[in-house]
């Protein structure tokens, strides 16, 4: 595997992380997310995960996967539900692509 394929495959198990930890914790902040989101990954050798790429990963997902709002009335993300059953489907995608790596 290359380089720039270990990053891609890394930024799509991101990418899975991040949609699952928020589809499952409803009203996650960003803080806990992050936190979540490394514990996630700590199995991983030498993997240190910023705010930063989990605020890019956020939008990326956001505008090209599947929408990530926030509430502020709950202080967290949430996936809106009229869009789960597509995320259904998109995550099983998702799962197929991440087990090949």
């Amino acid at each position: 595997m290359t380089v720039g394929s270990t990053s891609r495959m890394m930024r799509l198990r991101r990418y899975v992380l991040i949609i699952d930890l928020i589809r499952n914790n409803r009203y996650v902040s960003f803080d806990d997310l992050i936190v979540l989101l490394q514990q996630s990954l700590k199995d991983e050798d030498g993997v240190a995960i910023s705010r930063r790429t989990v605020q890019r990963d956020m939008k990326d997902i956001d505008t090209n996967i599947i929408t990530i709002k926030y509430s502020r009335q709950n202080g967290g993300y949430f996936i809106p539900p009229d869009e789960v059953s597509e995320l259904e489907r998109m995550l099983r995608v998702l799962d197929v692509l991440d087990r090949k790596k």
